[in-house]
């Protein structure tokens, strides 16, 4: 891979992917760089760049006369390919997931740990706050906030998001726009056809997450979607790391898929009941809400 490309094509590449994720658009289907720059708010060179280094990790085909076309996006990876700042990003999530970074340090001594400028540490440390991932501490530094590890902590997120992401359902002004529902849609079709690849998973916790997100935020409330995002960000970096099982990820997207039919038939009483059955029924929620009851019946 070239490394003749900046943060802003790195950053760009990545936008781009995720444009095209988030409208399903298929293998084959013709990206032009000059609508692209409009949209992006940049010019068209690094556009052309950004398309260039998809083109080299395969995610991007380039034909001479014809111009750029949609490849195999699953090999897009943005721990190897995004920016200085996403790299930093991932290089730290996976640290705290392998406890290899304390949960409690100052800024100074995050810069020097990874050898990065102050600008981009702060950058990524603001990302971690915004997330709810990190605190910053009243005397100073930052703490991360608690890890949801462990049967106790995966018990109670499940109760957790019991009791808040079905009841998006039963606010007076739910309603999905035709257009997202249809994107949110394409995305989990994607999600029946996942391979086990290389910084898949990252892009698999994302389409999922983006489904629950997009409840919260038909629902109108904007208290249910602030919940949503923050107790996403918590699981991100524990559950990003699962999201490459090829038969678990479709059988959780055949029933997203079963939510979204019953929300465009307006039957929302059973959208709210299938999203209740999926939380409950995640793998890691059944063993962890088993091993709970076993443990009060020991009391």
């Amino acid at each position: 891979m070239s490394t003749a490309y900046s943060d802003l094509h790195r950053r760009l590449a990545g936008r781009i992917v995720e444009i095209a994720r988030m409208r399903g658009l298929p293998e084959g289907t013709h990206i032009a760089a000059a609508p692209l720059a409009d949209e992006l708010g940049v010019s068209r060179t690094p556009v052309v760049r950004a398309l260039s280094l998809l083109a080299e990790a395969g995610a991007v085909r380039r034909d001479e006369n014809r111009g750029a076309f949609l490849a195999d996006l699953s090999v897009y990876d943005p721990q190897e390919l995004g920016s200085a700042e996403e790299a930093l990003y991932w290089r730290v999530a996976n640290d705290r997931l392998d406890g290899r970074i304390e949960a409690q340090f100052d800024a100074a001594g995050f810069a020097r740990r990874y050898g990065a400028s102050r600008a981009l540490s702060q950058r990524v440390l603001s990302r971690f706050v915004a997330e709810g991932v990190l605190e910053r501490r009243p005397g100073g530094g930052y703490r991360f906030a608690p890890l949801l590890n462990g049967r106790a902590a995966t018990a109670a997120s499940v109760r957790f998001r019991l009791a808040t992401e079905p009841a998006a359902f039963d606010e007076p002004g739910f309603r999905a726009p035709l257009e997202e529902l249809g994107q949110i849609r394409a995305e989990q079709q994607m999600l029946l056809q996942s391979r086990e690849t290389p910084g898949q998973s990252v892009a698999n916790f994302e389409r999922n997450a983006r489904f629950h997100e997009a409840i919260a935020r038909w629902s109108g409330n904007p208290f249910l979607l602030d919940v949503a995002r923050r107790h996403t960000a918590l699981r991100r970096l524990r559950q990003y790391r699962i999201f490459v099982e090829p038969e678990r990820i479709a059988e959780s997207a055949l029933e997203h898929l079963a939510v979204l039919d019953a929300i465009e038939d307006g039957d929302l009483a059973s959208a709210r009941r299938r999203l209740a059955a999926h939380i409950r029924d995640l793998p890691s929620a059944r063993e962890a809400l088993s091993n709970q009851q076993e443990d009060v019946a020991a009391e």
